[in-house]
C-alpha cells in the first residue's frame, strides 16, 4: 500500500486510505462508500487526497492489475 500510494500520490500519506477503501471493497466495513467519504471531509484534513486514496483503494480491490500496471509505470 506505501509503494502504490506513493506512486499515485507522491508520497505515502494516503495509505492507510488506501488500504480502507481496500477493505470496504471486500466488505470490511459495516458503512457505505458515502459514510466514508463524508467522514473523510468532515474530518478536513487532506480531504481532495484522502478521497481519492480511498477510492483507489477499491479499484485495487476490483481492478488489482489494473493498478498494479499503473504503478509499474
Amino acid at each position: 500500500a506505501t509503494r502504490t500510494a506513493t506512486a499515485l500520490f507522491g508520497n505515502s500519506l494516503g495509505a492507510n486510505m488506501f488500504m480502507l477503501g481496500f477493505a470496504f471493497q471486500h466488505g470490511g466495513l459495516p458503512l457505505s462508500a458515502e459514510a466514508v467519504e463524508k467522514a473523510i471531509e468532515l474530518n478536513g484534513e487532506a480531504v481532495a487526497m484522502n478521497i481519492a486514496a480511498f477510492r483507489w483503494g477499491r479499484r485495487a480491490a476490483h481492478q488489482p492489475d489494473f493498478v498494479r500496471g499503473l504503478v509499474a509505470q
